[in-house]
């Protein structure tokens, strides 16, 4: 590593039981530090790692202490431009296909969803509110019902870019097209996004700056430095691709 560092790296899956884990073996490593980069942190996790002192940055979980750090994500953010460019395109009739609403980051991009609309003028009809998994599957449920609707929508936004592509897939199956009968918008912007067919318009979440972002905090805490809050805030834009096209 550049800076002299060890890196461990664990992928908890969104399983909050595998997220335990994970932690339990850092700690039993006598690490320096941890970064939680999920929005789904379990509390009696948190505080234990508050409890023993161990250096930690979170991600919209913790707080900004002496021993810890919390990146916000500014959700909303993307969730407007992407609204905005539909309504640039004429699309009025937009549904959403959320994550699992125990997930604080998915409520987070459904309320802005839900909101912006609103801003709009436009009330969100409940069966335009499909709750997905966060995986291609629950896409391709979601968006079985959205098209089974006697008047389906014309465009649809997910919380992530797995849903979207198991929406897309179920959008060719019934012998539409991708943009052509409806437009779809992800979030996250995967590196397999770009190479969908059509490529996805989604929402950018970056993932380096996340990780720079939480190294650099991480490396303050651990020499102790102080922290500037206002430094560990990321936003989030629409990145525009072959997904969606005018009504």
């Amino acid at each position: 590593m550049q800076k002299g560092l060890e890196v461990i790296i664990a992928n908890t899956d969104y399983k909050p039981k595998r997220m335990v884990e994970c932690i339990r073996r850092m700690v039993e490593r006598k690490v320096d530090g941890a970064a939680i980069m999920t929005s789904e942190a379990d509390p009696a996790m948190v505080a234990d790692l508050t409890r023993r002192n161990i250096p930690t940055v979170f991600m919209d979980t913790g707080k900004n202490t002496e021993h810890s750090a919390n990146i916000l994500i500014d959700y909303s953010q993307g969730i407007q431009e992407a609204l905005q460019h539909l309504f640039s395109l004429n699309h009025r009739r937009i549904a959403f296909i959320s994550g699992p609403l125990n997930l604080p980051s998915a409520r987070r991009r459904l309320d802005a969803f839900v909101a912006g609309m609103n801003a709009r003028g436009l009330q969100v009809p409940p069966e335009f509110l499909e709750k997905g998994d966060h995986r291609m599957e629950g896409g391709n449920a979601a968006m079985r019902n959205l098209l089974r609707l006697p008047e389906p929508p014309t465009a649809v936004i997910t919380s992530n870019d797995l849903t979207a592509i198991g929406a897309l897939g179920v959008v060719h199956d019934s012998g539409l097209e991708v943009p052509r009968d409806i437009s779809l918008i992800g979030y996250d912007d995967i590196s397999f996004a770009r190479l969908t067919q059509p490529p996805l318009t989604t929402i950018i979440l970056s993932r380096s700056q996340l990780a720079f972002t939480a190294f650099a905090a991480l490396e303050k805490l651990i020499r102790k430095d102080r922290l500037d809050p206002a430094d560990y805030t990321m936003t989030t834009h629409l990145i525009l691709r072959e997904s969606t096209r005018t009504i």
